[in-house]
């Protein structure tokens, strides 16, 4: 999902052709509406790679865009990649082998690393080392947590999840309480996926008031499934 993605979509896709056989994925870009040059930008990467793009004609989310995407995917496997995550040969494999060592793995998400420099990112990645260690206990039951930012799931658990909740401040948690509500397990990937961190204090404050309204909610949407996580 791409929206203003100006400035990082030319290095995702790159990175995801330079780490993975080509003829093993599909991979699908949905411009949501941009109003910057990333319309242009995929033009010119569609030159080069072989891609389906989709042109939103509005602005109309990343869950929905994803939602739309997943109905013209066509592989078993479904691989959700933020327009500013860059991902490593070795996670995508760790993904796979995690999926594949047990069937009732619906989902496995990489943990994320932060890889912008400055003191507010630097903050932010001591959040991301917490969030590793708290994601290794979780995978000893089922995570009730996902990040959104790189997501592996099975096209089955996808469906009986009921794909991505629209209405929901974080589409991903809801994601990952869902599938286990539905009794698929959901693990997180010790290995990082790198993104973009906030640059300043509002954004970074906004980002913090977002998380904190997410997990309330999903709290609500889904109490019982952390009463039964151990």
């Amino acid at each position: 999902p791409a929206y203003n993605a100006e400035q990082t979509i030319v290095r995702t896709v790159e990175n995801i052709y330079e780490i993975y056989d080509k003829n093993k994925f599909e991979l699908i870009i949905i411009n949501d509406g941009s109003t910057d040059s990333t319309r242009d930008k995929l033009s010119e990467l569609n030159k080069k790679y072989t891609l389906k793009i989709l042109n939103n004609s509005e602005n109309i989310g990343k869950a929905a865009s994803l939602n739309g995407a997943f109905m013209k995917a066509r592989w078993e496997y479904i691989l959700f990649v933020d327009a500013d995550t860059i991902i490593t040969k070795e996670g995508i494999n760790d993904l796979i082998a995690r999926i594949n060592y047990d069937a009732k793995v619906g989902a496995v998400a990489c943990n994320p690393a932060i890889h912008n420099s400055g003191v507010i990112p630097y903050m932010q990645s001591l959040e991301c080392v917490m969030f590793a260690l708290t994601f290794a206990s979780y995978n000893l039951t089922s995570s009730p947590l996902l990040w959104g930012g790189c997501i592996l799931i099975r096209r089955k658990a996808f469906i009986d999840a009921g794909m991505f909740s629209i209405n929901v401040l974080g589409e991903d948690t809801d994601l990952a309480l869902k599938l286990n509500e539905r009794g698929w397990k959901t693990q997180e990937s010790y290995i990082f996926a790198y993104t973009n961190g906030k640059t300043t204090l509002k954004s970074w404050a906004k980002q913090k008031i977002r998380w904190t309204g997410s997990y309330i909610q999903c709290f609500i949407l889904h109490w019982k499934v952390y009463l039964r996580n151990p």
